[in-house]
């Protein structure tokens, strides 16, 4: 959880930088000021998430919560990402979304492998 928190905070440097970061990753820069609102507050959801993470991974008690709220949150980018069809993936953009498939599997693996056993409630 560290390693991947670590690497997915680095997209705070979307925040940072959004035309340079959008044109590395993804082959494509902005025009429209709003455009690039959007691309900052997402570096910053992003960076967010990387550093609940390695929260997670120093804090067991949190690890559950923050596993979860990471994969739905890289799941959906893959899949918005593979919805989008080839056009982003000649970019390098191809490696992040490998790279989080990869850490939803072991996310998800985590989870179900760690779950607790449901309790019966006694009725009222």
């Amino acid at each position: 959880m560290l390693v991947t928190g670590l690497l997915t905070a680095s997209i705070f440097y979307y925040a940072i930088s959004p035309q340079d970061s959008l044109a590395t990753d993804f082959g494509h820069g902005l025009d429209d000021p709003l455009a690039v609102l959007l691309v900052r507050n997402w570096g910053i959801l992003v960076g967010l998430v990387g550093l609940m993470l390695v929260y997670g991974a120093l804090v067991p008690p949190a690890r559950r919560l923050v596993l979860s709220v990471a994969a739905l949150s890289k799941f959906a980018f893959v899949l918005l990402m593979l919805g989008a069809g080839s056009a982003y993936l000649a970019y390098r953009i191809r490696y992040g979304v490998i790279i989080d498939s990869i850490e939803v599997l072991l996310f998800v693996g985590y989870l179900l492998a760690t779950r607790h056993p449901m309790r019966a409630v006694a009725p009222l």
